[in-house]
């Protein structure tokens, strides 16, 4: 698994390069899902997350740090991601 999926490609890339075969001799994960994840071949599995959510909480939040609003701002808020499975890895059986 790569921390975004531009180095997940770059990681499929390098692996092609050194004669292995994704998803056949290595699955490879990236983080994001950009477009670009269904454009390459193989097609790059990817973790999709909220990023539109993800900057309006972090913004609100700011707002209410910055206004005084909440002294205490310490909790944590979970946003949903969703497995995306493509070509890039051997798909998973139950």
């Amino acid at each position: 698994m790569a921390v975004e999926d531009l180095l997940a490609i770059g990681a499929v890339e390098a692996i092609k390069i050194s004669g292995l075969s994704v998803p056949d001799d290595i699955s490879i994960f990236g983080f994001d899902d950009l477009p670009e994840s269904y454009m390459v071949n193989p097609k790059l599995s990817s973790i999709r997350f909220p990023l539109f959510e993800l900057g309006k909480v972090s913004a609100e939040t700011l707002i209410k740090i910055l206004k005084k609003e909440d002294n205490n701002i310490k909790r944590v808020q979970v946003l949903g991601t969703e497995l995306i499975i493509r070509d890039s890895c051997n798909k998973f059986t139950n």
